[in-house]
């Protein structure tokens, strides 16, 4: 991904932490911010919707703040290349970078990719210049049975956190982050927030989808309050797409 398509949205300072995924955060940044950061590589897993992304993003960022060279690609784009590309292409488009993000790695399932990965990963084969290599996953790569035992040996000989599935207090202070988001004049009950948060709470992408449709249920009704039938009202279709979706 080219540095100007990463959403600057996606900052360390507006990302809200707990316990669930506090560790996931603190590795993050030192990796972003300390040039000799220890562990290499970095691989952060966890469910989908709980951060991931937002914190490989926020990484990005903060390189981009410090102009260091960096690669930010997902698992998808990954897999693509390595079946359009020779070995000197891929070559050249990602190694000679300081930095190298990769999300949703457990996309990239084919053998050149785990070779490819393994190569740029194991310690006795490193490119001409020391790689730091972040990698986000919905699955522990230990359990990724593609992957194989040596591969997952390299990635295990850096730091392997998990960032766990958010509970009801995070899902609350994340509901009021996103309204505080929206600057709008119509503001939600906590009972409504409650609601949200007990409701649709677990996955963050859900959440941001509950508000952007409340928000936009109040504006096609013209409504001067957010009445907590309203919001009721605003999530009826949207709560059993969400179950039909298997969220």
């Amino acid at each position: 991904m080219k540095k100007n398509e990463i959403e600057l949205k996606y900052q360390f300072n507006n990302f809200i932490q707990d316990e669930t995924n506090k560790e996931a955060y603190d590795a993050a940044y030192q990796f972003a911010t300390n040039p000799n950061y220890k562990y290499n590589p970095l691989v952060i897993y966890g469910n989908g919707g709980n951060g991931k992304t937002h914190l490989l993003k926020a990484i990005a960022n903060q390189l981009e703040k410090d102009d260091k060279e960096y690669i930010y690609v997902n698992g998808f784009e990954i897999a693509e290349d390595h079946l359009k590309m020779t070995d000197d292409e891929l070559r050249n488009k990602y190694i000679g970078v300081d930095y190298f993000i990769i999300d949703d790695i457990q996309f990239a399932f084919n053998e050149r990719v785990r070779e490819f990965l393994f190569k740029l990963t194991n310690t006795s084969e490193k490119y001409s210049k020391r790689i730091h290599i972040v990698i986000s996953s919905n699955i522990n790569p230990n359990e990724i049975t593609i992957f194989k035992s040596k591969l997952q040996a390299e990635l295990s000989k850096g730091l392997v956190v998990e960032i766990k599935e958010p509970g009801y207090e995070f899902s609350k202070k994340f509901i009021k982050n996103l309204i505080e988001q929206n600057e709008s004049d119509l503001e939600l009950s906590e009972k409504s927030i409650d609601y949200i948060a007990q409701t649709f709470g677990g996955d963050n992408r859900v959440l941001v989808g509950c508000i952007t449709r409340i928000y936009a249920y109040a504006n096609i009704m013209d409504a001067y309050e957010m009445t907590d039938e309203l919001v009721k009202e605003a999530l009826k279709s949207f709560f059993r797409e969400v179950i039909k979706n298997g969220n």
